[in-house]
């Protein structure tokens, strides 16, 4: 007996919300970067961007969404350069948030 049944697809395409407190401490020799955790479920991880490009050539790293604090130090910095960083959660279906941007000085 073959039957013909109706079978509903959800994609998601909703972003997750812009990271919150982030914020940027220069250090005597570096660049300390915070950020709050995104709450959201399907949250998987966070892309941070630097201009410039850090010296690896990396277009961004990336950090996983299981940690309970989020901080990470830069020691690729110049003493007296200023930096842009730019952070933004990723969901389990690649939808980005918008980016949150700071900028701090080495």
């Amino acid at each position: 007996m073959c039957t013909e049944e109706n079978v509903k697809v959800y994609i998601d395409t909703t972003e997750p919300e812009r990271v919150g407190g982030f914020m940027g401490v220069a250090g005597p020799k570096e660049v300390i970067l915070t950020w709050d955790k995104n709450v959201e479920e399907d949250v998987t991880h966070y892309r941070m961007y630097r201009e410039p490009e850090w010296s690896t050539g990396s277009e961004y790293l990336s950090f996983d969404n299981t940690e309970t604090e989020f901080e990470y130090v830069d020691y690729d910095v110049q003493i007296g350069d200023t930096y842009k960083y730019q952070l933004r959660a990723v969901d389990h279906a690649d939808n980005q948030s918008e980016l949150q941007e700071i900028e701090s000085p080495a």
